[in-house]
């Protein structure tokens, strides 16, 4: 049989929606060889002048002004007086994905992220092509951008967001509680001393790890200082991701600090630093979050974005999973309290573990690939 081909639409390169797209992408390939998963940056691909724009002002947004990004978000009067001007992006992204999709002829379209998920939408209400679309919901939170009539099947990561969904007129029957998809490699056994050996960590003292999302944002700098003034014995992980500026300052500034520090960039193993981290100190993104949770680690939530993070914050405390510092210091005192209190971080960690879904790309491979079964009748 010919590969059968599945287009994976995220937007953003190096984000958690393609973290998800790519985990979902490993899934289908492990589960059958048939299939031909493709993921596609929709965005670059169908305006990559106007994609570089608004990343650039988004990161800006919510760099400056996080207020006009809380305005924003999930703010349905702003949704229904924009509708016109995001009906015309849909069209022109349509026209560029419509010469791909008569191309690579895809039996099956999955978004995991919002935007895309409403072009295809939009494609299938112009163009009349009944071509199924499963929408994958990558925070613990469903604003109403990813709600739209011609979405087949939704994946969300909880009950609570199921429901959620339910309230704004999604059938329930189109909605599967699969979780935030994440690399299988969370899944996997880890040597805790083999690990931190190869990472050039000491096997004995509480491993502290610090991140800022893959664009390495938030005072992270500060952080590390405020840590290493603590007089309980830790050592330190700090992850960059693509911020070349702060990893090039923490790499200088690292024979200056008391404690054990060792600096990442953009690492593809996340999965081993945090299988042997004790605490991590994050912003809350759904993908980073619910690596988090498959590995059972107990998180310390700094700066939350309004809007998607805040929501993902206020899921995470009420499940007793994380606290939220309130600044730099404060991240330190919780560090603090957290290596002095095993009762209240081993009860974390076993909250964290509740919660997993460490198969979850796996899982929703399985779903999709069952969907796609019995539209092919096969």
């Amino acid at each position: 049989m010919s590969n059968r081909n599945i287009f994976i639409l995220y937007i953003t390169k190096n984000s958690g929606h393609h973290m998800a797209a790519r985990s979902i992408e490993r899934g289908i390939k492990k589960l059958d060889k048939t299939v031909n998963p493709m993921t596609v940056d929709s965005f670059r691909y169908t305006n990559p002048i106007l994609e570089r724009v608004i990343t650039k002002t988004y990161l800006q947004v919510i760099k400056n002004t996080p207020d006009i990004w809380d305005y924003l978000y999930d703010n349905k009067g702003f949704k229904d007086k924009t509708e016109y001007i995001r009906n015309m992006v849909y069209k022109f992204n349509s026209e560029k994905l419509k010469k791909l999709i008569a191309f690579k002829k895809p039996e099956l379209v999955i978004c995991t992220q919002a935007f895309p998920c409403g072009t295809i939408s939009d494609f299938k209400r112009t163009s009349g092509i009944d071509l199924p679309l499963v929408a994958v919901v990558t925070d613990f939170a469903a604003h109403s951008y990813w709600i739209h009539d011609n979405v087949d099947l939704y994946i969300v990561p909880t009950e609570e967001v199921k429901m959620s969904l339910i309230e704004r007129g999604v059938y329930e029957e189109r909605i599967k509680v699969l979780g935030i998809p994440i690399s299988p490699y969370f899944n996997g056994n880890v040597s805790k001393q083999e690990t931190r050996e190869k990472l050039g960590l000491s096997a004995d003292e509480p491993l502290v790890l610090v991140m800022g999302g893959g664009q390495g944002l938030g005072p992270i700098k500060k952080i590390v200082t405020e840590l290493d003034k603590l007089d309980v014995p830790l050592q330190i992980a700090v992850v960059t991701g693509v911020n070349k500026l702060l990893y090039q300052n923490m790499i200088r500034r690292n024979n200056k600090t008391k404690k054990r520090v060792r600096v990442y960039g953009y690492v593809k193993n996340i999965y081993d630093l945090m299988h042997v981290s004790d605490i991590l100190v994050t912003k809350p993104g759904g993908l980073t979050t619910s690596e988090a949770l498959a590995v059972g680690l107990p998180m310390i939530i700094i700066n939350p974005l309004p809007g998607q993070e805040m929501k993902n914050t206020d899921y995470l405390i009420r499940q007793n999973v994380a606290l939220v510092a309130s600044g730099k210091k404060h991240v330190s005192t919780l560090v603090n309290e957290l290596l002095q209190d095993s009762e209240k971080l081993t009860k974390m960690k076993e909250n964290a573990f509740r919660l997993s879904k460490p198969e979850s790309s796996l899982d929703i491979a399985k779903e999709v690939l069952k969907y796609d079964a019995q539209l092919l009748h096969i």
